[in-house]
Parts: C-alpha cells; sequence; structure tokens
C-alpha cells in the first residue's frame, strides 16, 4: 500500500499530464471498424450420424424417400397385424444384421481358441 502522499503525488501527475505514457493503449472505435475482420474458422467436418440427421432434417416433410404404398400412402393395419410382407430393403437389413452378429460370435469364439492355444485360457 503506498504512501498517502504518494497517492496523492501520482493522481496530481496524472491530472496535470506529468505521468509516464501509458504502458498499453487500446483502439479506438474508429480503429476497431477499420481493422479487417479475421475470416471465420472452417467448419468442422461432422460424424456420419449427425451429417445424416442434418440431411433428414433438410428433407421436406411430405417426402418419404422412398415408394409409396398403393392406398394413397397410407395403409390400415388389422388388430392382428399386417399380412404384407417386409420390404426388400427390410428384409435385406434384417439378414445383414443377423449377419453381422454371427460374425461377431465367429470372431469372439476364434478368439478364446486362440488364447486356449496360447495357453492363455482357463486350464
Amino acid at each position: 500500500m503506498p504512501e498517502p502522499d504518494d497517492f496523492d503525488r501520482q493522481l496530481r501527475d496524472l491530472t496535470s499530464g506529468q505521468a509516464e505514457p501509458a504502458r498499453f493503449t487500446e483502439l479506438s472505435a474508429a480503429e476497431r471498424a477499420r481493422r479487417k475482420p479475421s475470416p471465420p474458422p472452417p467448419p468442422a467436418k461432422l460424424p456420419w450420424r449427425k451429417a445424416r440427421k442434418a440431411r433428414q432434417l433438410r428433407r421436406p416433410v411430405g417426402d418419404t424417400g422412398g415408394k409409396r404404398a398403393a392406398g394413397g400412402g397410407k395403409r390400415k393395419l388389422s388388430a392382428v397385424g399386417s399380412s404384407r410382407r417386409p420390404s426388400a430393403s427390410r428384409r435385406k437389413q434384417r439378414l445383414l444384421s443377423a449377419l453381422r452378429l454371427v460374425g461377431v460370435l465367429i470372431a469372439f469364439l476364434a478368439l478364446l481358441y486362440g488364447l486356449h492355444l496360447l495357453g492363455l485360457g482357463p486350464q
């Protein structure tokens, strides 16, 4: 804490204009307006899930993206269920997911067998 005399002297120097020049100066509003703004940062690449969701959100509401059913787009389901067969793409997706599950199980069993041959499994 400076002495009261030092504080009064520094205050008198500031008000009379005899103080040291400022160490840091801020640009005036006109100078800031003249400065060239920096370019915006490049957009980050979206993960595939977010890109897919954004693509879906950009699609118009009435657009289903696939073939429409023969009855004007809406079909009525009975209380028991629909007798219609699933579409080819749905069947293909289900088949691929089943094959993927079987492939993962086979890979896991092969890993267990390989570890057993190395002597790292249960004895």
